[in-house]
């Protein structure tokens, strides 16, 4: 399959890259930087839309990680404008081009809130989180990547047979932590951790994965999906998570048989997919508490 990846220098980019040719697809890769290492990359400023038209033909599918990654150190108004910008011309070009599989990388922002932990409430509508959890962004980063899915669905009513599909990634670090930090886990949360995000982390390796799968196995339609780790960046069990920050959330099953912060059901079933790796550098650590 030949598959475009929008923002592949990037974080996330460059673990995408590296599934999307270990699976043995041809990888067309593209940003607005270059890479020291890794795949040959197109220079391409996704608000240009004619420079996206040209990305895209020929393509099959379209991972699209190119967005501004963080709600800091940019004007928001120029952060929302131009986040839009890219994501309208991404889809109306694979739409217009008949490109038949997008997988956009939304943000667990989406339902954040902007609520705080160490406010005295929970907005979520219940526990485990998953990908229908109604959007409740908390600041312009969010409400871009709630306009994007909403864009992308409303692409999905008017070409039902092919395949358009949300990704709400959580904090994503590479195995072992991030930029030499995280690499154990608080036994309190962080002051500015996002409550409603329910402490959800990603390993590198497996956002790759998950964008992948999206990408080339997920059922036609619009989807949205909620993955995590199958632990926290907490150093405390789901249960206990459970009683200290959402006792008046409300729950699916009996939290102390929970392994996931979020439902990975649906990812299962539709994509073959869970996660495989831990963001730390002891998965002893992580296994035992979680």
């Amino acid at each position: 399959m030949r598959i475009v990846v929008t923002g592949a220098a990037g974080a996330v980019g460059r673990y995408v890259c590296t599934a999307v040719e270990a699976a043995g697809h041809e990888l067309i890769a593209s940003d607005r930087r270059a890479l020291r290492d890794g795949p040959p990359l197109q220079i391409i400023d996704l608000r240009d839309r004619c420079s996206v038209f040209r990305l895209l033909e020929g393509a099959e599918a379209v991972i699209h990680l190119g967005n501004h990654p963080r709600p800091w150190g940019i004007d928001p108004i120029d952060l929302f404008t131009d986040n839009a910008a890219m994501n309208i011309n991404v889809f109306h070009a694979a739409h217009e081009l008949g490109v038949q599989r997008i997988a956009f990388a939304s943000s667990i922002q989406v339902i954040g809130g902007g609520t705080f932990t160490e406010q005295p409430t929970s907005a979520l509508p219940y526990l485990p989180i998953d990908g229908d959890v109604p959007p409740n962004p908390g600041n312009g980063y969010a409400a871009s990547k709630v306009a994007a899915e909403a864009l992308l669905a409303s692409y999905a009513r008017r070409c039902p047979d092919r395949s358009y599909v949300a990704i709400r990634l959580p904090g994503v670090r590479p195995e072992g932590g991030w930029r030499g930090q995280g690499r154990r886990r608080r036994t309190e949360p962080h002051p500015q951790s996002m409550r409603d995000e329910a402490f959800s982390i990603l390993a590198g390796e497996d956002a790759g994965s998950v964008m992948l799968a999206a990408a080339t196995v997920a059922p036609n339609g619009y989807h949205c999906y909620q993955p995590a780790a199958r632990c926290t960046s907490l150093e405390l069990s789901l249960a206990e998570i459970q009683r200290n920050w959402y006792p008046t959330v409300a729950l699916r099953g009996d939290p102390e048989q929970w392994d996931c912060p979020a439902d990975l059901a649906p990812l299962a079933r539709d994509l073959n997919w869970e996660p495989q790796h831990l963001p730390f550098t002891n998965p002893t650590e992580a296994t035992t508490t979680s």
